[in-house]
Formats: C-alpha cells, sequence, structure tokens
C-alpha cells in the first residue's frame, strides 16, 4: 500500500519531500544533542567552572534558537506540501468520480462521495506527510537516545531494553480492533455528511412542510450515534495510550529509583542523570509516535481502500484528444430504439420499447408519471445504458459513437435546468462553443428572457446563484431553453420544457419548437394537448 500511494500521489514531489526531509534531519540531530550540552551545563556548576559554564551555555543557546528556527520551517514547508499534494489528490479522486457512470453514482449518496473526496484524501496525506516528517525524527532520537543512554549506563539501559518489546506487544493487540471500528466510522459518516446535505439543499421545503421538529429531531439521532461512535473510539485510543503509559510510568520510576541510589553510592553524577532521564524521555517519545503512526496506519489503510474502489467502479469511455476536437458523427438523420429494456433501483422501467424517429420533424412522448419518459432521453444521452435490446443512430449503435461527440449533437434541457454559481452569460453559455454575445443576445431576445435581463443592474453580468435560486422558475426555464439553442445541436430532447412558463410565454416557446423541428429531430416530452396535436408522430407509453 505505502508503495502504491508514493507512486500516485507523491512522485512528483521529490525536491519538496527531500528538502522538508533535510530541514527536519538538522532540527532532530540539534534537539538530540541539547540535553548532552544541558546535562553538562549543570556538572560545570556543581563543579564550580565558570569559563567552561559560560561556553556551554552559549553553545546551548544557540542550539535552541536555530532549532526553533527549523522548526518554523519545517512547518511551513510541511503546510506547502500537505495542501499542494492533498489538492493534486483531490483533483485526481474528482476526475475519477466525474466519469463514473451514472447507475454507478446513483449507488452512492452523495455523502459518502463527498466523505471520499474531502476527508479520506486529507487522511491520507496527512498520515504520510506526518510519516516522512516523523520518522527521521524517530531514527535519529532512537540511535542519539540509545548511544547516550548506554553510554551513560549500560545498567539502566538493560530496563530500557526490556520495556520497548512490551510498548509493541501492546500496539499489536489492539490494532485489528482500531481497523474494524474506522471501518465502521467511516460509514456512518458517510450517510452523516449525506443528512447534512440534503437538510441544508432542501430549507424551504423543510419549512414549508413545517417538519423543523422532525428534521431536528432526525438529526439529534445522527448527532448522539456520532457522539456514542466518538467516545467509543476515544476509548479505543485511550485504552492503548494509558497501558503504555503506565509502562512508561513503572520504567521512569524504575529508573529514578536506580539512579537515585547509584547517585548516593557516587557512581553517577546528578549532571548525567538529568542527561539520561532526557534521553529516555526522547527515547519513549520516538517509541510512542512509532507505535502512533503503526495504529493511525488502521484508519488510513480503510481510507485507501475506499479510494481503489473508485478504481473498480465502472465509468464512462471518453476519447478526449486534449485540443477539443471530437470525432464527427455526421448528420443525425435517423435514430431508432430496439426492443430497449432497462431497469433503475431494482425495478423494470422500459420492457421491450420500440420507437423511430426517421426524419426531421416534432416527435412527441407522453404518458403517465412514471411510465419511462424521461428515461428515454437519458438513455439517448447515455447517461445510462439499456439493459437489453439497442439503440441506433444513423443505423450505427450508440455505442460506437465518442460520448463527447454524441452529447455535443444533442441538446438536452431538463425539466429543472442546471445552473452553476456564475453570470447569466457564462452560464448560457455552458456547453456552447464559439457563441458570441451578439449570439447570446438574440437567442435570449427570441425566447422572451431578455428584456427581463437588461433590467438587472448588471444586466448579463448578474451572478446567478447556485441552481438559479434568485430567479423565478419560469425565467429559469426560458434560460434553460436558450441555452439549448446556443448549442446549435442536430438533436434536441426536451423534457416538460414550457412546465413552469405562463401562457404567453408558453405560446412563445411552443413556435420557437415548432420551427426548429422544420430541420431538426426534436424529441418533445409533455402533457399539453396543442402541443401533441402538432406532432409528427405521438408515442404514449404505458408501465414502460
Amino acid at each position: 500500500m505505502d508503495i502504491q500511494i508514493y507512486r500516485r500521489f507523491f512522485k512528483g514531489k521529490h525536491f519538496l519531500v527531500c528538502g522538508l526531509i533535510l530541514v527536519i534531519g538538522i532540527g532532530v540531530l540539534l534537539n538530540g544533542i541539547s540535553p548532552y550540552v544541558f546535562g553538562n551545563i549543570i556538572d560545570r556548576i556543581t563543579a564550580f567552572l565558570p569559563g567552561e559554564f559560560k561556553r556551554l551555555l552559549l553553545l546551548y543557546l544557540i542550539i535552541c534558537v536555530m532549532t526553533l528556527v527549523l522548526s518554523i520551517v519545517e512547518s511551513m514547508i510541511g503546510t506547502y506540501v500537505v495542501n499542494s499534494i492533498q489538492n493534486e489528490m483531490q483533483k485526481k479522486l474528482l476526475d475519477r468520480m466525474l466519469v463514473l457512470k451514472c447507475h454507478e453514482s446513483d449507488k452512492a449518496p452523495e455523502g459518502e462521495l463527498f466523505n471520499r473526496l474531502e476527508f479520506d484524501a486529507d487522511s491520507i496525506v496527512s498520515y504520510y506527510i506526518d510519516l516522512i516528517s516523523s520518522i527521521l525524527m524517530i531514527i535519529v532520537n532512537l540511535l542519539i537516545s540509545l548511544y547516550f543512554i548506554f553510554h551513560i549506563s549500560k545498567g539502566l539501559s538493560g530496563m530500557v531494553v526490556i520495556a520497548i518489546p512490551v510498548l509493541y506487544l501492546i500496539n499489536f493487540i489492539s490494532r485489528r480492533q482500531i481497523q474494524r471500528f474506522q471501518k465502521s466510522y467511516k460509514v456512518y459518516l458517510d450517510g452523516y455528511y449525506e443528512i447534512v446535505n440534503w437538510v441544508l439543499r432542501h430549507l424551504q421545503f423543510i419549512k414549508i412542510f413545517q417538519i423543523e421538529k422532525k428534521i431536528n429531531d432526525d438529526y439529534q439521532k445522527a448527532l448522539k450515534e456520532k457522539i456514542k461512535l466518538e467516545m467509543r473510539g476515544a476509548w479505543l485510543t485511550n485504552k492503548v495510550g494509558g497501558v503504555r503509559g503506565l509502562v512508561a510510568v513503572i520504567l521512569n520510576t524504575g529508573i529514578l529509583f536506580c539512579a537515585g541510589l547509584a547517585i548516593m553510592k557516587g557512581q553517577m553524577s546528578i549532571g548525567n542523570m538529568v542527561a539520561f532521564h532526557s534521553y529516555l524521555s526522547k527515547l519513549l517519545e520516538a517509541c510512542s509516535k512509532l507505535l502512533e503512526l503503526n495504529l493511525d496506519k488502521q484508519k488510513v489503510r480503510v481510507c485507501y481502500e475506499r479510494i481503489q474502489e473508485l478504481d473498480q467502479w465502472e465509468k464512462e469511455e471518453l476519447k478526449w484528444d486534449g485540443l477539443g476536437v471530437f470525432e464527427a458523427v455526421g448528420k443525425i438523420q435517423k435514430i431508432e430504439l430496439r426492443n430497449v429494456c432497462f431497469s433503475h433501483g431494482g425495478k423494470r422501467v422500459l420492457q421491450g420499447l420500440n420507437l423511430r424517429f426517421d426524419a426531421p420533424g416534432l416527435y412527441t412522448i407522453t404518458g403517465e408519471n412514471g411510465c419511462g419518459k424521461t428515461t428515454i432521453l437519458k438513455l439517448l444521452e447515455r447517461l445510462y445504458d439499456c439493459a437489453e435490446g439497442e439503440i441506433l443512430i444513423n443505423q450505427k449503435k450508440i455505442e460506437e459513437y465518442d460520448l463527447h461527440c454524441l452529447r455535443s449533437c444533442l441538446a438536452y434541457m431538463a425539466k429543472e435546468p442546471f445552473f452553476t454559481k456564475d453570470t447569466i452569460m457564462n452560464n448560457l453559455r455552458i456547453g456552447t462553443s464559439g457563441v458570441t454575445e451578439d449570439d447570446v443576445f438574440e437567442i435570449c431576445k427570441w425566447v422572451g428572457i431578455h428584456d427581463d435581463i437588461v433590467k438587472l443592474e448588471k444586466g448579463y453580468q448578474t451572478m446567478m446563484e447556485s441552481q438559479g435560486k434568485n430567479f423565478s422558475s419560469g425565467q429559469k426555464q426560458k434560460f434553460g431553453f436558450a441555452r439549448a439553442l446556443l448549442q446549435k445541436a442536430q438533436v434536441y430532447l426536451l423534457d416538460e420544457v414550457t412546465s413552469d412558463l405562463d401562457c404567453i410565454s408558453r405560446d412563445r416557446i411552443w413556435q420557437i419548437i415548432l420551427k426548429l423541428a422544420e430541420e431538426h429531430i426534436v424529441i418533445n416530452i409533455t402533457h399539453y394537448a396543442e402541443h401533441i396535436d402538432n406532432s409528427k408522430k405521438i408515442f404514449v407509453l404505458s408501465e414502460g
């Protein structure tokens, strides 16, 4: 696992990582010498040697200042390395999520994908930077501490050698239990973040239906469960830390007892005892950090397994050439669905469906709610693939076309248009290429939304909130329809695009649709009788 993570996320950061290790190494080395110098200062004081005392004190001051400066440099470099690697890692994860097939992303709640993207990535990067920055400190401290401990007193060192395997054994016994806890905790967090996302997206509906108390009660239950899990995790961690701490206390007490006897017998100086105790503290600190890293790795293992799962999920095959040019589909003259079957969430939505759109014109699909009308449009966009049967475009299977190329030829307008937090102009240009401002003005005038826009203080540069919350549902449908026209597509897929419009606006949009249908295949889902009557073909769906 360690080598795989290094190759995937740390490989391009050699220079920064090596610089961080160098700074840490110098700092640890200086920090390792300081107890020995400090012990000698005490001995020079008790021996009444003022000259040597002053020289050693100056050396000690220089070491402390350099250690402080290096710790600041280490912190700054470490922060930059962590954030740059984490950003790169999150970008790769998001790239992977963006090409997931819809049936895969449908299975994962929003909270789960958010948790994997944000917190799993953070846990992995933070752990390995901590490992890189700590491993040198651990090695140097272990070597220096062991050297000086054995140099000062071989007898007391024997007690230390016995204690170290005991500390490791405590960790070894607990790591499986901690790994199981981390898996269950991650599953809980997936659900928790989904609840939070859902509540924040539906605040208005919560007020309308007056279910604030129910939502608050449900959230309180989730928080209580979170506390239980947090306490369980804290108990596991503190249990291991407590046992390790008890071993350290017993060791310190034993060494203090033996060192005290040695001093009283004249076999050891006070300075040596202070130095020995300082190096023992450093040794225990290094061992403790090593054992903590071992336990933290159980959490990282769970996070990495979750990220690896994304590699196993089915992805869309995109043939992007890096220049924005895709292989041509050609003029779409015929679309045919043959014996198409499709299921979603275990429910059969379409059963042996046969449809043909064989020339420019308006084709209307109607039927009861839930009969599969919108599913047909999503299959044509290849958001989903049919389970059985086939879809042909110009007598060629739809799967044989490049996805980007296919979608660039289709303009799909959902009942609820999609908007980002950006200007009106930029939102209207989403999914388009080579569209000028004059093109946008002309289309907006045609659709009947231009006058509404220019009345705004910043006009087309007015910021739209996420999902266009600062505009009415009718205005949003006009924006969405204008954007579909700006795509200059070959085929138009329209899903209840006039449902929120007033009568005058609906008639205006309808005339535009009829004009489009003179030269394009227009597949329209609607329930309005006047729209159905003008269709070239009418398809009535019933139970798929």
